[in-house]
């Protein structure tokens, strides 16, 4: 899945950190951060990646800027 800072950051603060993170996951500034990532990441990530399994290709070869042919 890519990530980028915000996202990185949010997988290692609740990884090793718990106790912080259950403090700044509800900050209006994060939870903002958070979702402009993810709409930028994320939600083209899974788009692509949906289509490729709903037309039955790879998804791999998906992503990749390369053709096999």
């Amino acid at each position: 899945m890519p990530m980028d800072l915000v996202l990185s950051s949010e997988l290692i603060a609740a990884t090793f950190f718990p106790t912080q993170y259950e403090r700044i996951r509800r900050e209006p500034t994060w939870i903002n951060a958070r979702r402009v990532s993810q709409a930028h990441l994320i939600k083209d990530y899974l788009e692509k990646a949906t289509h490729a399994v709903d037309v039955g290709e790879s998804v791999l070869e998906a992503f990749w800027n390369v053709r096999w042919d």
